[in-house]
């Protein structure tokens, strides 16, 4: 082989070589941008998780403080208790959903909503 069939070769091999460095940059910006939705979403969730606990922590504090609240008032707090746990419920559950469609355990189903219900239950969720 001479030195010019080399020379062809290496100049080959570099650009074998720029267009993998490319594919690779390309890669590693999108593992970058993926890795900054995961943060944004296990923020949010996060966040969404708390706000139930919290709000069932503090009542079940409230009543177990004040064992003389009227009947009415226990009833009230409890109320906001079971509410609270299954919003905490059904936030894990999507999470979980989430987490089996990412690894391919579940698929994706459409199907009709009520989103009068959707809107009273989000109402119901700010009034609080």
């Amino acid at each position: 082989m001479n030195i010019l069939d080399e020379t062809r070769q290496v100049i080959a091999y570099s650009r074998e070589l720029e267009k993998a460095t490319a594919e690779l940059k390309s890669a590693n910006e999108r593992l970058k941008e993926l890795d900054r939705i995961k943060n944004e979403f296990i923020s949010t969730v996060t966040h969404e998780l708390r706000t139930p606990l919290t709000a069932v922590r503090s009542i079940a504090e409230i009543l177990n403080s004040n064992p003389q609240l009227p009947e009415s008032q226990h009833h009230h707090l409890t109320g906001i208790i079971v509410k609270e746990s299954e919003r905490l419920t059904r936030l894990i559950n999507q999470v979980l959903d989430f987490q089996r469609l990412e690894t391919g355990k579940m698929s994706w189903q459409m199907q009709p909503v009520d989103l009068r219900e959707i809107c009273r239950e989000a109402l119901a969720a700010v009034r609080r």
